[in-house]
């Protein structure tokens, strides 16, 4: 008896019967992965321009705000470099409110610290590890003024959380993390034409907002500034799956829970080969 592999066990009738039988496996195929309840909250954020988290309303987060989010290294949009989750603190939480209540307003300390932080690299890599007194003071300096740029961020999200000191942190990180930030519409997107390596670092970069911007604004006239400032992120989202569809991109589609299908099969696969050897070894 030839012995069946996981390759040829597709062509396997008693398999196949099995496989077409399973009602579990059908579910997933056809289930969606995001509830419609999640896309429903999401449509109503689109229409709004804005979210209610506890009792207080925001802006929807833009493209600006999600820039200045990367900028700041913040674990809503940064990877981990494995499967574990990062980790996200109340001041991360704060940061990403802070952003989208300021909006463009946010900026500005972002860039602070973003200009001091280039000024000390710069006279970091300058030294070659062997910096004369005058270049190290300059560096200390470059430093402290660094510091003093994030105490001033860190004195304006203090000011903010005043404003809002009973805010339900939980609800907020909820709403943050499965809703403004992953925006099905990019979702949808065949996974050919997404990042195909690991996360890198500053994959929301001037070249990739500009990209956004101007594919957004051939679609709808809109301007720059209303783009990166007014436009909910999840309405960019959407705008750009209809950019690729009139392009004829094909394979554009609410994911569903296929990964979890081929799972379900591997684990229907074991019993199969596992007879199958148990045979091979009895002859």
């Amino acid at each position: 008896m030839n012995e069946i592999s996981p390759a040829n066990l597709i062509s396997n009738s008693e398999f196949q019967k099995a496989v077409s039988g399973d009602k579990e496996l059908r579910r997933l195929f056809n289930e969606e992965l995001t509830d419609s309840s999640v896309r429903n909250h999401e449509l109503s954020v689109m229409l709004r321009t804005q979210v209610t988290i506890d009792k207080y309303r925001f802006p929807a987060l833009t493209l600006g705000g999600l820039c200045l989010l990367e900028l700041l290294e913040s674990p809503f949009v940064a990877s981990t470099g494995n499967d574990e989750s990062p980790k996200i603190s109340q001041m991360d939480i704060l940061k990403a409110l802070f952003i989208m209540k300021q909006r463009e307003f946010a900026a500005e300390p972002v860039e602070l610290i973003c200009q001091r932080s280039w000024r000390l690299d710069k006279l970091q890599k300058s030294s070659n590890g062997l910096a004369s007194p005058e270049l190290t003071e300059k560096i200390e300096h470059a430093n402290r003024r660094l510091e003093q740029a994030k105490d001033s961020f860190d004195a304006q999200l203090i000011d903010f959380y005043a404003e809002c000191p009973d805010m339900d942190m939980q609800e907020a990180f909820e709403i943050l993390q499965e809703i403004l930030l992953q925006p099905g519409g990019f979702s949808m997107i065949p996974q050919r034409l997404q990042e195909t390596e690991a996360r890198k670092k500053n994959i929301f970069d001037a070249d990739w907002l500009g990209r956004m911007i101007t594919d957004v604004s051939e679609m709808t006239s809109s301007l720059p500034f209303y783009i990166l400032w007014r436009m909910p992120l999840a309405t960019v989202s959407y705008i750009i799956v209809q950019r690729l569809r009139k392009a004829g991109v094909k394979g554009i589609a609410h994911k569903t829970k296929s990964s979890e299908a081929m799972k379900r099969i591997k684990t229907m696969m074991l019993p199969f080969l596992n007879r199958e050897e148990q045979l091979s070894q009895a002859t």
